[in-house]
């Protein structure tokens, strides 16, 4: 990816790191620019006015559910996202390996490196929160999957037994 950012088309050179215009394109970087749109589209006008707009903090694919059930008003008090209309810049985008982007920092959770987002100086405490939540979350989607809890069935027999 260095290469690509820092081909010149024109002249068919590549800029090294010593040239100005060099462009420094690293794993947080490769990671960050995974951008897919969320497009809602309705007839209903009164919504067409509230959702006109477009949303540029973090948000991932599970915080499409609570903003549907936002929008067409069903209350589920179990899932994990947040909706997009409420949770302005405090979202935190968790992925699979713990890993996590807020709109101050983009963590790595393997390497315990992170890459400022913002001007905001953000301390370990801010850091350490965050990948302890992001920890809880993915232990809560890990166990939804591993003792199949959303059948009903599944629940009643893990809630008569003595583990």
């Amino acid at each position: 990816m260095n290469y690509l950012y820092n081909y010149d088309y024109l002249t068919g050179d590549v800029k090294n790191e010593s040239d100005p215009d060099y462009i420094e394109y690293d794993s947080f970087d490769h990671n960050l620019h995974k951008k897919v749109p969320l497009i809602i589209w309705t007839k209903n006008t009164k919504l067409q006015k509230k959702l006109k707009g477009t949303i540029n903090y973090p948000m991932a694919m599970y915080d499409v559910v609570p903003t549907l059930n936002n929008m067409l008003k069903i209350d589920n008090k179990y899932v994990l996202g947040h909706d997009i209309f409420n949770i302005k810049n405090d979202n935190i985008i968790i992925f699979p390996n713990a890993n996590y982007i807020t709109d101050k920092v983009y963590y790595n959770n393997s390497t315990n490196e992170y890459k400022l987002l913002s001007n905001e100086i953000v301390d370990s405490e801010y850091i350490r929160s965050n990948a302890d939540y992001a920890e809880k979350t993915l232990e809560v989607a890990n166990n939804i999957i591993t003792y199949d809890l959303f059948n009903p069935k599944k629940v009643k027999e893990l809630e008569n037994t003595d583990n």
